[in-house]
């Protein structure tokens, strides 16, 4: 007994087990669909025979009576709710009438793999012939479109099978027999439908109509793309109107949610491609797969009693009624207070018809509208009354409908064939469309010659491109990862005949070695595209297309964020290379290939759209400045425009630059401390945005992790050697400790660099390469503006034409004309808004320069000056204290606005202005009279640097006051260089020259071998008198030059050598007596002041060389000479004095020779010793007095022809006149 038991037991437990075990077999269906051992009698291989019968699965078609060989039908599957609502499996086929096998099938379904419904073609050969599932999850219908086959075939007829789970299935349940047209039944003739395409009147919308109508202000159905009205009758019946621009169906759908999924739609479709008879019908979506079937499979109609329709000229119109209630779970309940969302979808193409049997085939073509707002059926809603003020919007066709005032997405609806042109809407590339077109900056298809747009879904996953080009054979694009065409996915539109019209979209292939064109799928050119809108117009081909990121091929591309080819436009433009829907293209591209960079079906990028800036707000609603005045788009070297959206601005850049722009924002018009936006370029070719700040004069990025923390919306775009970029900031980032709150008033700074690229991650490197700008007063976010920047250019031309009328003037020399042949110019206008123009002009490569002041020097004058660092003409705006100039505040160029340099052949020329008054410490009002003094120089200096390098010629002053508004031909005070000129041959003269001469004589002829007290002494006095007398004229002539004498180390040098010299000759006239007790007191003193004196003034003529080199153009030439004047005369005076103190040492040691007491007997003394020794004197050698004074006078005049020939070289190489202008000219 207990064995007994343990047995049953043991059985119970694997009855259990096996039970399990076919329970969850049979549970689960072949997820990868029909085998091939299914082709011919499409039953599963189950192991169990089929359940008889079609178990209440239903087949649906648009195949109207007879089907025609070549076209393309749309076929549905689905289940009962009363009998079988669901399957698992499915397999179907098209065979012939008579037809028991595989071999029997004929036709070929579509891959529509890349709808990811679930259904992919057969495994029978070939695959075409049969269509089955892809997983085993529970379906309530499918859809599929199939492809008659050739003429001559005969009737068909469709065959599927459906699993329900494994062990209950259904095979063979067929659709009724088509015959094929003219070789069987003739279709019946259309049928008329009640009513006519009567306007619907809108006039009671929003009072006792409930409406939506698209684009907004629409009136009609021939100016709508879209309606819907609703109404309630008798108190428990709803009245629904639609109308749409559909060859299709239309429905709306109502649901608790704002999505297709489990909605009820009721609509109206027609019944088929030739026949203008509509039915209306009450379908769900439901299941996982949005798939639609009928509320009532038994009757499409339920509840639902259609008043009127029609169709014509392209518009479909039903007129239908619902009653509130229902007995049907899948219709939603209506009545006051019962409220839906609700949803209008469309399908435009004739392939969607189908007969009154079969529920809405093909999904729709167009993004439904879905309103964001429930409503109830009581409503009188107005949606889209309003006809909207114009703004940017998404690129759509011109007959595509505009988003509703309430939905929340906007469908791109064209027009059914015959259409219309399609329009695209170029004003939102680089913003929400990527786009190319050309020529650059055409801005319609009037005027561009191709264009491409992306629009991308990345919610989703899908793209819609458009392309148009003046064409009249195909135009395509091709997606490829190298930039070639072979290998290339080409995707495009080409008219089917020379005849125009029709327009197909294909989807093909280039082979990867031969670049041959074939289709993606040999079964459906179309594949994986959906055609929204087409037309061709006086020669040009414009498309839209949609497709999915998936591509359901390897021969087609995947695309989404991060999936970048190169972008290849190509077209045919010879109405011979027209081919029909099942060719692909033919002909090969008659053009070169356009080949773009690689880009992303993301990316909103603009190429050849010139400017990506709008700058239609410019002073209005947006803040704008721009270079050179008046630009736009591409004729600018730079735009800045700021516009405030809520707590945050959008910036936008340009400049014509190969490395970076950059707008920054400070309390100071200092680089220093700046918070920085800049757009740079990078080796990758690409353009990134970066938040920086300034630290000293070197730019930080605020987050070294990311250059463009802070930053959104970012857009950039690098184009014809312009780099521009949008970003978006909060107006205050808290933050970020480096940012400056740009509600408050800040100074705009913008600068640009022509190069210096950097990687994304690196801060700005390379300084700038031009001046920075900045604005001359202080702005905030909110403000609108328009404003000038300054810049350089080519070349700055400057006309005298109007100097003595217009403008005033001062040029030389006086008969120049121009910059060509002016060494300096200036020019000045004053306008009416309180400002003057200035032009400078130099024929030097340093700077130029003019002062403002109310003396006529240098001295505290305002000045305006253009120089030159590294060929970068800088304007500056300075005042002198004393004799150097200082910026008048921490900007270089403060106060002057519309600047224009150029540096050209080696002359600089600069237009600008600045305001007439002025109130600070040191400007000067031009209003009230001043001078205007003139200067330049050759040396250059740092474009920040405050000192410019001083003058290389001496400034010349206007003859008289002037204001600003003054228009004389400034004339100038003649120059008084050649009062400095006679001053320096003065003391060239005296102090190279004679004076050394005269220092020598009592050095070599009062003792020694040329002994002659009497003839040494004429010689000195004569000398020395000259030198005297010479030197008072000299200071004479310096003094007439210029009164204000600076204290310079000339001057000092100068005022102690004449001093010294001219107190010489009262020194001379109380010299003692020889042998008197003083004379060898006094003889120091004179010789010691002497001395002293030629020292100095050698000193001083080094100093004086110096600094008046640059004002005489003293070349080194002269340099030179004067050098060896200087040390020639050091030679013989040193060689004096050696003779000097030979001969003195030589009686020292006896006392002095002056003493009286002591100089007969030294005399007698010598005198003995020389006779005793043999010695013979000069008269006793037989040498002539005569031989003697004739050997002095040769010494003397040799020294005295040196000195007057060193003068004379310094006098004719100084090449200066009295009418010597400001430049110095070799």
């Amino acid at each position: 007994m207990e064995a007994s038991s343990r047995w049953r037991g043991f059985l119970r437990i694997s009855s259990l087990m096996v039970l399990f075990v076919v329970v969850a077999h049979q549970s689960s269906a072949l997820p990868t669909g029909a085998p091939a051992e299914a082709c011919d009698n499409m039953t599963p291989n189950h192991k169990v025979p089929s359940h008889g019968g079609s178990g209440g699965y239903q087949i649906h078609h648009n195949i109207n009576v007879n089907y025609t060989a070549g076209h393309v039908y749309n076929i549905s599957i689905n289940g009962t709710e009363t009998e079988n609502p669901i399957f698992r499996g499915f397999f179907c086929q098209v065979r012939k009438a008579d037809g028991d096998s595989a071999a029997d099938a004929v036709g070929e379904f579509v891959d529509q793999s890349w709808n990811d419904d679930g259904t992919r073609l057969s495994s029978c050969t070939p695959a075409s012939i049969g269509v089955t599932h892809t997983d085993n999850d529970d379906k309530a219908g499918r859809w599929f479109m199939w492809k008659a086959p050739v003429a001559g075939t005969g009737p068909v007829q469709i065959w599927c099978s459906f699993v329900k789970v494994k062990l209950i299935f259904y095979v063979h349940v067929k659709s009724e027999v088509f015959p094929e047209n003219g070789h069987g039944t003739t279709p019946p003739p259309p049928v008329t439908t009640p009513g006519h395409n009567e306007q619907l009147n809108l006039t009671a919308c929003g009072t006792s109509l409930g409406c939506f109508r698209s684009p907004d202000g629409c009136t009609n159905s021939t100016d709508c793309d879209v309606i819907v009205t609703q109404q309630v009758v008798g108190g428990d019946t709803a009245v629904f109107e639609l109308a749409a621009k559909a060859d299709g169906w239309v429905a709306l759908g109502l649901n608790s949610e704002a999505k297709m999924e489990n909605a009820q739609a009721m609509g109206c479709q027609r019944v088929s491609a030739t026949s203008n008879e509509i039915s209306v019908k009450n379908t769900a979506n439901y299941g996982g797969r949005h798939v639609n079937a009928p509320v009532d499979s038994s009757n499409l109609q339920l509840n639902l009693k259609l008043l009127s329709s029609s169709y014509e000229d392209g518009v479909l119109r039903c007129r239908f009624e619902r009653k509130f209630a229902t007995t049907d779970p899948k219709e939603k309940a209506l009545g006051p207070g019962m409220k839906h969302h609700y949803l209008v979808a469309i399908n435009t193409m004739s392939a969607a018809t189908a007969p009154s049997t079969s529920p809405f085939l093909l999904k729709h073509n167009l993004d439904p509208y879905k309103l964001a707002d429930e409503y109830a059926i009581s409503d009188v809603m107005n949606i889209g009354g309003t006809k909207p003020q114009p703004t940017n919007s998404t690129i759509h066709p011109t007959n595509a409908t505009t988003r509703p005032a309430n939905a929340t997405t906007h469908p791109t609806h064209p027009t059914p064939s015959p259409s219309p042109v399609v329009n695209i809407d170029l004003s939102e590339c680089g913003k929400t469309l990527g786009c190319y077109r050309t020529p650059s900056g055409c801005q319609s298809i009037e005027d561009c010659d191709t264009i491409v747009t992306q629009d991308v879904d990345v919610e989703k996953e899908e793209v819609v491109f458009s392309l148009s080009a003046k064409s009249d054979g195909w135009v395509a694009l091709g997606l490829n990862g190298d930039p070639q065409m072979a290998g290339t996915q080409a995707m495009g539109c080409q008219l089917a005949s020379s005849s125009g019209g029709h327009i197909n979209v294909k989807n093909t292939a280039n082979d990867p070695n031969q670049a041959a064109n074939g289709p993606v799928d040999q079964s459906n050119l179309q594949i994986g595209l959906l055609l929204l809108a087409a037309s061709y117009h006086s020669g040009r081909i414009t498309c839209q297309f949609r497709r999915a990121f998936k591509g359901g091929s390897d021969k087609e591309k995947n695309l989404g964020p991060g999936e970048t080819f190169h972008y290849i436009i190509a077209m045919n433009t010879q109405s011979s290379s027209t081919a029909p829907a099942t060719s692909p293209f033919l002909y090969k591209h008659n053009s070169d290939p356009t080949v773009l960079d690689p880009f992303s079906v993301t990316d909103k990028m603009n190429v050849g759209g010139g400017s990506m800036i709008d700058q239609a707000g410019c002073g209005v609603s947006k803040g704008c400045a721009v270079y050179p005045d008046n630009c736009v788009g591409y004729d600018c070297d730079y735009l800045y425009t700021q516009e405030v959206h809520g707590h945050h601005v959008t910036i936008e850049l340009l400049a014509r630059s190969a490395g970076w722009v950059a707008v920054g924002f400070n309390d100071n018009t200092d680089m220093v401390g700046a918070d920085v936006i800049a757009c740079q370029l990078s080796d990758d070719g690409n353009v990134y945005a970066k938040k920086t700040h300034n630290i000293k004069h070197n730019s930080t990025l605020d987050d070294e992790d990311d250059a463009s923390a802070h930053l959104l919306n970012i857009s950039t775009k690098t184009e014809d050697g312009f780099i521009q970029c949008r970003v978006t900031r909060a107006i205050d980032i808290h933050e970020d400790q480096h940012a400056y709150d740009l509600s408050k008033p800040h100074y705009l700074l913008f600068a640009v660099s022509e190069d210096g690229t950097a990687p994304a991650n690196v801060s700005l490197i390379h300084r700038h390469t031009t001046t920075p700008t900045v604005s001359a007063a202080k702005h905030s976010a909110a403000e609108t503006f328009t404003m000038t920047l300054n810049g350089t250019a080519d070349e700055v031309v400057i006309d005298l034409t109007g100097c003595g009328s217009e403008k005033g003037c001062y040029s030389t020399p006086d008969d120049c004309t121009g910059i060509k042949d002016c060494t300096y110019i200036y020019t000045q206008k004053a306008n009416t808004d309180g400002t003057v123009d200035i032009e400078l002009h130099v024929q030097n490569s340093g700077w130029v320069a003019v002062g403002f002041g109310r003396g006529t020097r240098m001295d505290g004058a305002d000045v305006v000056a253009c120089q030159n660092s590294n060929g970068n003409i800088t304007a500056k705006a300075l005042y002198n204290a004393g004799r150097a100039p200082t910026r008048k505040n921490s900007n270089i160029a403060a106060n002057l606005s519309h600047v224009t340099t150029a540096f050209v052949n080696g002359a600089i020329s600069c237009k600008l202005r600045r305001p007439i008054r002025l109130h600070g410490e040191h400007d000067v009002d031009m209003s009230v009279p001043y001078y205007a003094i003139f200067a330049s120089s050759s040396g250059q200096a740092g474009w920040n640097q405050s000192l410019l390098v001083k003058h290389t010629s001496l400034p010349v002053v206007s003859k008289k006051k002037l204001t600003a508004d003054s228009t004389d031909n400034m004339g100038v005070e003649q120059s008084k260089l050649y009062l400095l000129k006679i001053h320096g041959t003065l003391m060239v003269l005296a102090w190279i020259g004679l004076s050394c001469v005269g220092l020598v004589l009592p050095l070599k002829f009062k003792t020694g071998a040329f002994r002659d007290p009497a003839s040494w002494f004429k010689l000195h006095r004569i000398t020395m008198v000259t030198v005297w007398c010479l030197t008072i004229l000299g200071v004479v002539a310096a003094l007439i030059h210029s009164t204000n004498v600076q204290v310079k180390t000339h001057v000092i040098l100068g005022i102690i050598t004449a001093s010294l010299c001219f107190i010489q000759p009262f020194i001379a006239l109380i010299r003692p007596h020889p042998g008197e007790a003083d004379r060898t007191a006094w003889n120091f003193v004179h010789g010691t002041i002497g001395f002293i004196a030629q020292a100095c003034a050698y000193a001083a003529t080094w100093f004086g060389l110096q600094r008046f080199k640059s004002f005489f153009c003293v070349s080194d030439v002269i340099r030179d000479v004067l050098i060896a004047g200087i040390f020639t005369n050091m030679f013989f005076w040193l060689i004096a004095i050696a003779s000097k103190l030979a001969s003195e040492c030589a009686v020292c040691t006896n006392g002095s020779i002056d003493d009286p007491m002591q100089r007969e007997p030294l005399v007698q003394q010598t005198a003995a010793t020389k006779q005793a020794s043999g010695y013979q004197t000069p008269e006793g050698s037989g040498m002539a007095k005569e031989e003697r004074r004739a050997g002095k006078m040769a010494l003397f005049l040799v020294h005295a022809l040196l000195a007057i020939s060193l003068a004379v070289c310094f006098v004719v190489m100084l090449d200066v006149s009295p009418e010597a202008g400001p430049s110095c000219q070799s």
